[in-house]
């Protein structure tokens, strides 16, 4: 029986093919055909009752999307009653919709990420000179956070293959380029020739990287796996710098954010249902996370100007 329940997911994101256990019944194909049917023009896109809600309107879901995410109920309903685990659709766990927002919980923390990271770059901006060694870097990666969590936030309103291709290119983004970040802050004191050179490797790196998942077939497994490699990469580099760099307060806020991140991978790799329909684990993985923007500005302030301090006396 558990065999049964496995879930089967075959993902190609170009042609928007997925088939898990839920989708896959009858039950819920013929449920989608008879409303189509009813509620449907000719095009699949366009409903017959104009008068539809005004969510569906501005987050253009297609009628038979919307017939899909009916049937989808109808199907749970189906397997509750039955006393059944609760099946997938198309790859993903059912949710239930707020405003037209199709996993309204992941949209709203990751949006509580992004005002995290604007909040504590307007006090950086504040307290650090623009001429302080670091300054930049950490610039361009305030850049990169907001990029990455306005991707999320949109591919979590509303999952298209653009959106979803987005959101995985600007996640792993943000990765490489803490881990980026991270060297950089280690070369800080060295030639400027190096700081250029190991930049233009790790832009090289990253194109290739971006062109390759855009432009092939999307490799969710190389994409998962790179993650982690520059993951614990970037770790293992903020952990040996906070080691070496220990008598400095700024190495804790460094170490904070490195031991919050761990922790939070618990719930990244976990997958359970939606709890009450909206929370699942990668909605609490967001969560968790919130409070990594703070200890990490907290480092880059007191970093950046402990270099311009130190750059005073050279």
């Amino acid at each position: 029986m558990n065999l049964f329940f496995s879930f089967l997911i075959l993902i190609n994101i170009f042609n928007d093919v997925y088939t898990s256990l839920g989708d896959s019944f009858p039950a819920y194909q013929t449920c989608i055909e008879k409303c189509k049917t009813n509620q449907c023009l000719n095009d699949g896109y366009n409903f017959k009752n104009q008068g539809s809600f005004i969510f569906i309107d501005i987050f253009k879901w297609p009628c038979t999307e919307n017939c899909r995410y009916h049937c989808m109920w109808f199907i749970v309903d189906m397997f509750e009653r039955k006393n059944w685990p609760q099946p997938q659709f198309h790859g993903k766990w059912p949710f239930a919709r707020f405003m037209g927002l199709q996993e309204p919980a992941s949209v709203i923390f990751s949006l509580m990420n992004l005002a995290g990271h604007v909040i504590m770059f307007r006090k950086f901006r504040k307290v650090v000179r623009p001429n302080s060694p670091m300054y930049k870097v950490w610039f361009v990666f305030f850049a990169v956070c907001c990029n990455c969590w306005i991707w999320s936030a949109v591919f979590h309103s509303r999952d298209r293959p653009i959106s979803e291709v987005m959101d995985y290119l600007s996640a792993f983004g943000m990765v490489f380029y803490s881990l980026y970040g991270t060297i950089m802050r280690m070369l800080v004191h060295s030639p400027i020739i190096i700081a250029v050179l190991f930049s233009l490797i790790c832009i090289s790196i990253y194109v290739n990287h971006a062109l390759y998942l855009a432009l092939e077939q999307f490799d969710y497994h190389y994409n998962m796996n790179a993650n982690i490699f520059v993951g614990v990469l970037s770790s293992a580099f903020s952990i040996l710098w906070c080691v070496w760099n220990w008598r400095l307060s700024q190495s804790r806020h460094l170490f904070a954010v490195v031991i919050i991140g761990a922790l939070t991978t618990i719930l990244e790799v976990s997958d359970f249902p939606p709890v009450a329909k909206i929370l699942d684990a990668h909605a609490l993985w967001h969560l968790s996370t919130v409070p990594i923007p703070y200890f990490f500005w907290k480092f880059a302030m007191e970093d950046c100007q402990y270099l311009h301090a130190v750059s005073k006396t050279r």
